[in-house]
């Protein structure tokens, strides 16, 4: 129903980038809204590992959040489930040079009746969120 996609270039390794945005529990350092997560799955991240989040965009938000996509310094991806709906968020890396091309990426896959009541006001705070989100993470691993 809605897909939105941001771009940057950060200058860290694929390694580096990767290990980063695939630990959820740091999300709340980078995250353009307030939020926690917390693993509900002991362990390695992998795909099918489950966190529970509380984010407070739109109103508060307890989701369950599950990986979907796990390919080490190419592509990771989660999938949340809420009062919004199941929402699909990803990110896809490149080696570009001595840095990293990083896109990421929100895709709303099954909207609730309120999302998509709200779906013009969604539409227009989800681009500028991915941009936050990319430029707080691009801080972070090239401080």
């Amino acid at each position: 129903m809605g897909r939105w996609s941001k771009e940057t270039t950060i200058k860290a390794s694929p390694d580096k980038v990767f290990d980063y945005v695939a630990d959820l529990t740091k999300h709340p350092q980078w995250a353009s809204h307030d939020t926690s997560v917390t693993a509900q799955t002991p362990g390695e991240v992998k795909a099918g590992s489950k966190y529970n989040t509380v984010g407070h965009q739109f109103g508060t938000q307890n989701e369950v959040v599950t990986v979907t996509d796990y390919a080490p310094n190419t592509k990771f991806g989660y999938e949340s489930n809420g009062k919004i709906g199941i929402v699909r968020h990803g990110f896809d890396l490149r080696p570009e040079g001595d840095a990293t091309h990083v896109t990421k990426w929100t895709d709303i896959v099954k909207p609730s009746l309120m999302t998509r009541l709200m779906m013009p006001i969604i539409g227009s705070k989800v681009p500028p969120g991915l941009d936050t989100d990319l430029a707080k993470i691009k801080a972070k691993l090239e401080a």
